[in-house]
């Protein structure tokens, strides 16, 4: 059963979600993608931003075709909107898009959220799925993260975002 989020979060999710902006992560020039490979990649991405990494991400490749990579963030205190809780995914995909064979993926971040009875636990905040179609219209050097939910599939569970 998902858990709902409160009318108060609904609101404060935005403002709550977003300050996990920027890493010093660097996609690599080239990339094999493996498990472990993309595990280390979003360790690396994302444990530096300021909402940081709790607990290890999992990530579940199928070949070098295909990952599902979900990961949850400690403390997005200081967020202010969507696009600052997706632009530490930029050079993850970057990096999952070196690989040629690397085909689509789905991220889903998940961090805090409250009950609606007020009780404290951990949901999914939202899912972004980018296929090497997609991928080509977006220059991942330079986007703040709005041309990724713009041109992937974007698909947010707290309200707000």
């Amino acid at each position: 059963m998902q858990t709902r989020v409160t009318k108060a979060l609904m609101f404060t999710a935005p403002l709550l979600l977003v300050g996990a902006c920027s890493s010093g992560y660097e996609a690599p020039k080239s990339f094999t993608v493996s498990d472990s490979a993309v595990s280390s990649a979003v360790k690396s991405a994302i444990e530096e931003t300021s909402a940081g990494l709790d607990g290890h991400p999992e990530v579940s490749c199928t070949g070098r075709e295909r990952c599902s990579i979900e990961y949850t963030v400690k403390d997005p205190a200081g967020i202010s909107t969507n696009i600052e809780l997706i632009r530490p995914t930029r050079q993850l995909w970057k990096t999952l898009f070196t690989d040629p064979k690397f085909k689509s993926g789905v991220i889903t971040v998940k961090g805090p959220t409250k009950t609606p009875a007020g009780k404290d636990g951990t949901g999914t905040l939202f899912a972004l799925t980018c296929t090497r179609k997609q991928a080509r219209q977006i220059d991942w050097d330079s986007t703040n993260g709005s041309e990724i939910r713009k041109h992937c599939d974007f698909a947010p569970k707290v309200t707000g975002l």
